[in-house]
Parts: C-alpha cells; sequence; structure tokens
C-alpha cells in the first residue's frame, strides 16, 4: 500500500500538459480572375438571359460605399486605376455613375405630395465599388483626385495593396474584350470576385473555427489531467496515512507481544530458580 501511494504521489506531482493554442491556418491565396473566366461565365449566363429579362432581375451586385482614409499616397494609386478602368470600361457607351430619375410615389390629381428616385440605369462606379468593399479594414477614407485629368475619387485605402491587384486584374479583363462587351464583362468579373472572396472566406473562418476547436479540446484535457493529478495526490496522502497508521498499529502489537513473551520468560526463571536458591540458603547456616 506505502508503495501504490508513494506512486500515486509521484504521478499527481508530474506537470500537466498545457494547453497550446494552435497556429491557425494561413488564409488561401486569392483566385485569379481571367478573360477566359468571364467569357465562359459570360456564355453561362447567355442561356438564362430570357429568364433574367421577364423576371427584371439585374446580373449587377450591390453596392456598397466605401469610406475610409488611408493616406494620399495610396489614394492617388487607386485613382489612377479606378480612372483607367473608367476610361476603358465606358469605352462603349455604359455609364459610370449610375443614371436617376425622380418620380411621384403619391399624388392627387396633379399635385405630388411625395418623391422618390430611382435608378434608370447603374453605372459600372457602384459595381466596382461593391468589389472593393469587399477588402475594406477600415472605416477610413480620402479624397484623390488624378491631376492629370483632374477627376476626383472617393476611395477606402485600407487593404490598399490588395486593392490595387483586384483593379490591376480588372483593367487587364476590360482590355482584353471588345468595346462593346467590356460593361458586361466588368458586372461578370464582379460576380466572380465576389463569389471567389465569399469562398475564400468561407475557408477562413473554417480554419479559424477548427484551431478554436483545437484549443477547447486541449483546454478539456488539460482540465481532465490536472483534476487527475489531485485525485492522485489525494488519494496518495490517504494511502500514506493508511500505510503509516497500519505499521504504527502493526509495531505496537508487536512491541507488546513482546512484552509479553519476556514477561513470561522472566516468571519461568523466578519460578524456576527461586527454589533452588531458598534451598542453598538452608544449608548454608
Amino acid at each position: 500500500m506505502l508503495i501504490w501511494s508513494l506512486a500515486l504521489g509521484v504521478f499527481g506531482l508530474t506537470p500537466v500538459s498545457e494547453a497550446v493554442s494552435p497556429e491557425v491556418a494561413p488564409a488561401p491565396p486569392q483566385v485569379a480572375i481571367g478573360s477566359a473566366d468571364v467569357r465562359e461565365r459570360i456564355a453561362s449566363a447567355q442561356q438564362e438571359a430570357g429568364k433574367e429579362l421577364a423576371r427584371g432581375r439585374s446580373s449587377a451586385s450591390a453596392a456598397d460605399s466605401a469610406n475610409a482614409s488611408f493616406s494620399a499616397m495610396k489614394g492617388l494609386e487607386i485613382a489612377r486605376l479606378l480612372q483607367r478602368v473608367r476610361v476603358t470600361g465606358t469605352a462603349g457607351g455604359a455609364p459610370w455613375m449610375s443614371i436617376t430619375e425622380r418620380y411621384c410615389t403619391n399624388s392627387y390629381r396633379y399635385y405630388c405630395f411625395s418623391w422618390s428616385t430611382r435608378t434608370v440605369r447603374r453605372g459600372l462606379e457602384p459595381v466596382i465599388s461593391s468589389v472593393l468593399a469587399l477588402y475594406d479594414a477600415g472605416e477610413e477614407s480620402v479624397r484623390a483626385t488624378v491631376p492629370e485629368v483632374g477627376e476626383s475619387y472617393r476611395v477606402n485605402v485600407t487593404n490598399a495593396d490588395t486593392k490595387k491587384r483586384v483593379l490591376t486584374e480588372l483593367a487587364f479583363v476590360i482590355d482584353s474584350f471588345p468595346t462593346a462587351e467590356r460593361a458586361d464583362a466588368v458586372r461578370v468579373w464582379a460576380t466572380l470576385r465576389a463569389e471567389e472572396e465569399g469562398l475564400r472566406n468561407l475557408a477562413i473562418a473554417s480554419a479559424k473555427q477548427a484551431s478554436q476547436d483545437a484549443f477547447a479540446e486541449s483546454l478539456r484535457i488539460e482540465a481532465m489531467e490536472r483534476e487527475e493529478r489531485a485525485e492522485a495526490r489525494h488519494q496518495a496522502l490517504a494511502g500514506t496515512g493508511a500505510a503509516l497508521g497500519a505499521i504504527f498499529a502493526i509495531g505496537m502489537v508487536l512491541a507488546v507481544l513482546a512484552i509479553e513473551r519476556n514477561t513470561r520468560a522472566l516468571h519461568h526463571v523466578v519460578r524456576t530458580q527461586m527454589p533452588i536458591l531458598a534451598g542453598e540458603s538452608v544449608v548454608s547456616e
């Protein structure tokens, strides 16, 4: 029992393997979208063109305005790329800004009580802005003016390097299409880019969740090991106390038996030797 208690004590004192947060898997690389991808999507979309036209659905994604600021130099670099895309993308007659009109929503006779605005023709700027908004990492914005043409753009310059790569990709896609097809190519490219970023973000979230699950499992194992060590120490102390108590009790029993044995031997000596000593005493007198 004592040996078992000592073994439990040693086990209880062994260090617990502490939980270590695993490294999050690196984000998957961005997928490049070329003109072949855009052409393939256009060919696939043309098969559904009649249905889409009947339903009045637009192939463009919703626009999100980017309002953030980073630095004037980064803003100017992005603005120059936007100007390049604007010139080449609108060469076929597509508007850069959306064309809107006011219409009456509540009227009586010849008097209109309330007005609203609707989009008549969607421009390329909100389509491209919705893609750039996918890479926003803050809400700082800067207004940059391209000095060569005097055009001004309000751009979000957070994560500027990624946005420049995306706009450069779009510029090459536009250049690979005929002038009349460039506006549609921009919209299809925007849809593909949004889909790819959605898949990429899903992969990042999955990797992050897997890392969190692994860390939670390591915490659970660490807590279980700590509980086992504490229980082992408790059992070791209890076993050691019981073993020492048993040793003490056995020692006391052995001591009593030894005393009793010596007492019996002494009584035997007294009983056998006392008459002899008494007889020798009488003779000597």
